[in-house]
């Protein structure tokens, strides 16, 4: 497809008769050049040429501009509603302010407030209603990391003066969603009577026996990296939005505030536990320790939204691409420049213009580099988990040379270095850097 495209506006920028719209003198030139018909004709295959491309391009992206299209119109809805309240609740405060000075003037001692008690309750309902769908809307922006569906409903918040409200709201729905991972982990009951403790002679009880501690170990690492992580990425992640917005005299440290919560937190339940899981977490305090640092490191690493590979790329990913895209550009073009003019130029100034574009490869090596050590790491663990599979030899010797069989690890690596490409490296257009990584 690229090489198409670089076809195109190769045999356009060489015909010299396209190329002539292209320059300043091109009104001159076509005077002297082709009959009236023909160059109707010509511009008529021009025309043609690029209508085919516009199409090919837009069937190759149909699902993306599908998809697009899909996120905006729900979007749009959702901001025409709120906007339709917002213009209802200005619309009442207008009326409000014109029927009080009625009021106050027909009746000086306010005995008959019953207007402005209505008013008053019309103003209530509907700000609930904007509230009410600024709140949904702030929370799946934040699960979904959407930055612009997120900015949007904080900065109602703001308008409407209960930023702090909601924002302690928010951070308090996500610590008791933690509170209760951390109950759901340390709970020795989850799994049935099977885990209730039964005495009898010879009997081992079930806290002090191997299972019992690999079972409390093994739920709290799930939970740790998985629910506890995810909380802790959405409170970072609206911290990080509000630090873009313009809040004036308003101060907000909610990530400061939930780490301190955090950690009380997770004191309060292991004092509330039972004796034998306080008993497993002193002794395999650096264990717990470990789940903390990994927790923290997760979040802290800077370069974290850009490694991940998963679902459809995000907004730093997507950003990535285009820069990628732009210094890749540049250096084409400044490439072209230089060719058309090597001629006129010194070979000592060429020589430098060229070393210099070694550095906008640089700069996309830097871009490509997270990404692509998530996707080795990814590679890295199939592989590993591929060798560590046990009697590989027991397998079956195929009698037939046409067979062809694969394993569920090979299919999955398969699968995932096609879709990979396909979503995250596809877009990059620097293949050669690309194929260096």
């Amino acid at each position: 497809m690229e090489s198409d495209k670089k076809n195109v506006i190769q045999q356009i920028e060489n015909d010299e008769f396209y190329n002539c719209f292209l320059k300043s003198t091109s009104k001159a030139v076509l005077t002297y050049s082709l009959s009236i018909n023909e160059q109707v004709k010509k511009l008529g295959e021009g025309i043609e040429l690029l209508s085919q491309e516009l199409q090919q391009q837009v069937l190759e992206k149909h699902d993306d501009l599908l998809q697009q299209a899909n996120h905006a119109t729900k979007l749009e809805d959702v901001l025409n509603t709120m906007n339709a309240h917002v213009q209802n609740l200005f619309a009442n405060a207008e009326r409000l302010k014109t029927q009080v000075p009625k009021q106050l003037a027909s009746d000086p001692e306010l005995k008959n407030i019953d207007a402005v008690t209505t008013e008053l309750r019309n103003i209530r309902k509907q700000q609930q209603k904007v509230v009410k769908l600024a709140t949904g809307s702030l929370n799946q922006g934040v699960m979904s990391e959407n930055i612009t569906q997120t900015t949007t409903a904080l900065q109602i918040f703001i308008n409407l003066g209960t930023i702090k409200t909601t924002t302690d709201n928010l951070i308090e729905q996500n610590l008791d969603e933690y509170r209760e991972c951390l109950k759901t982990a340390f709970d020795i009951n989850v799994g049935g009577s099977s885990t209730k403790n039964k005495g009898g002679p010879g009997r081992v009880t079930l806290t002090s026996s191997q299972g019992f501690r690999s079972k409390i170990w093994t739920e709290l690492e799930k939970a740790f990296s998985e629910e506890i992580f995810q909380i802790c990425k959405q409170v970072k992640f609206l911290q990080t939005t509000l630090n873009t917005l313009n809040l004036q005299d308003i101060e907000l440290s909610i990530a400061s505030e939930f780490w301190i919560k955090f950690g009380e937190i997770l004191q309060e339940e292991i004092k509330k536990t039972s004796s034998a899981v306080q008993q497993m977490l002193e002794e395999d305090y650096p264990k717990l320790l470990k789940n903390y640092y990994e927790l923290t490191k997760k979040l802290k690493y800077d370069q974290f939204a850009f490694e991940v590979v998963r679902g459809t790329p995000n907004a730093g990913q997507q950003k990535n691409v285009n820069l990628a895209n732009v210094l890749y550009y540049l250096h084409t073009q400044i490439q072209r420049m230089l060719f058309n003019m090597k001629e006129s130029l010194p070979e000592a100034c060429v020589k430098i213009i060229s070393d210099s574009l070694q550095s906008l490869d640089n700069l996309v090596a830097a871009i490509l580099q997270p990404l692509v050590a998530s996707i080795n790491s990814i590679i890295e663990t199939i592989i590993i988990t591929i060798h560590l599979e046990t009697d590989w030899s027991k397998l079956p010797v195929p009698t037939n040379k046409n067979y062809q069989s694969c394993t569920p690890y090979m299919r999955e690596l398969n699968q995932f270095i096609t879709r990979v490409y396909q979503t995250y490296l596809a877009n990059f257009e620097n293949k050669e850097v690309l194929s260096t990584k």
